[in-house]
């Protein structure tokens, strides 16, 4: 992933998903599982899953999802707002992907579609 630094890039989860998480009575702890895809990643682009589910309406998603990015925002010093911006983006990068072979996206309209987001967060994590 080419990214404006590479500073700008944390260790990711990158399959972060209920499925994928073991969470204690009361909310008190919560335990990942499958790290078969980590790696780096923006801050926020592997909260796309939650984005989804919160935009769907899903009330736990949307509780969830706020806390994740409160999270994310206070962890790695970034603004809620880009961490949810990070997560939409990612959210429909994927969508794309996925979609490809019904529509006419080929696969250098993803990578620039990528190159959008990431450009679109570096631009806007410099500002603050």
């Amino acid at each position: 992933m080419d990214l404006c630094e590479d500073s700008r890039l944390v260790f990711s989860h990158n399959d972060l998903h209920f499925h994928n998480m073991w969470i204690g009575e009361n909310n008190s702890r919560v335990k990942l599982i499958d790290y078969g895809m980590t790696g780096k990643n923006v801050p926020g682009a592997e909260l796309h899953h939650f984005y989804n589910m919160q935009r769907a309406g899903d009330d736990r998603s949307v509780w969830f999802f706020e806390c994740l990015v409160d999270g994310y925002s206070r962890v790695f010093g970034v603004p809620s707002h880009i961490i949810r911006s990070a997560a939409c983006y990612y959210a429909l990068l994927r969508r794309v992907r996925r979609l490809q072979p019904n529509i006419q996206f080929n696969q250098e309209s993803c990578d620039m579609l990528e190159r959008y987001v990431q450009e679109f967060y570096c631009f806007s994590s410099q500002r603050f």
